[in-house]
């Protein structure tokens, strides 16, 4: 006679299903904790975003970075042609109002702030991935990088890509 699963066996089952529900409230948990940083770090980005741009910044505008100009500057300038060229491409696609040409700069953090979360989430664990990801998003030169139209946010996202050899 066949008998049924020990008591112990129904046990573990039960520690095994508990365990899962309990890794599925955690993880949504983090989702909707990082859904909240992610927010409120755009929320905190979005007025500096709306400031008068800088000269530096008006110099990748059209009335600086055009398709009179933009020749010289791509083949001549000795300072970041690739950049120019990237700049000239986004203003032609999107326009060139104070807050468009900040966009590019806050992309590139985000994909700095997954990056390192990321890297450090498969190297030293997820915990310490989603407070590696979350501090890079609040902290202040952070703010300060992805909200002014200047290529550090972009350089050092290219520098991330390459540590972690994407």
């Amino acid at each position: 006679m066949m008998q049924g699963r020990s008591d112990a066996a129904r046990r573990v089952d039960a520690t095994r299903a508990a365990g899962a529900v309990g890794v599925r409230r955690c993880r949504a948990l983090c989702v909707v904790c990082g859904g909240v940083v992610f927010v409120g770090g755009v929320l905190v980005r979005v007025p500096r975003m709306r400031e008068s741009i800088w000269y530096d910044e008006y110099c990748r505008t059209r009335a600086y970075l055009n398709a009179d100009t933009a020749r010289e500057l791509l083949l001549h300038a000795v300072h970041n042609p690739l950049y120019n060229a990237l700049m000239l491409g986004w203003t032609w696609l999107f326009g060139d109002a104070d807050w468009v040409l900040r966009v590019p700069s806050l992309l590139a953090w985000v994909v700095l702030v997954v990056l390192v979360g990321w890297w450090a989430g498969c190297r030293y664990g997820r915990v310490a991935g989603c407070v590696a990801g979350c501090w890079l998003w609040v902290m202040p030169a952070g703010e300060w990088n992805s909200t002014e139209e200047k290529k550090n946010a972009k350089l050092v996202s290219v520098v991330a890509c390459e540590a972690v050899n994407i």
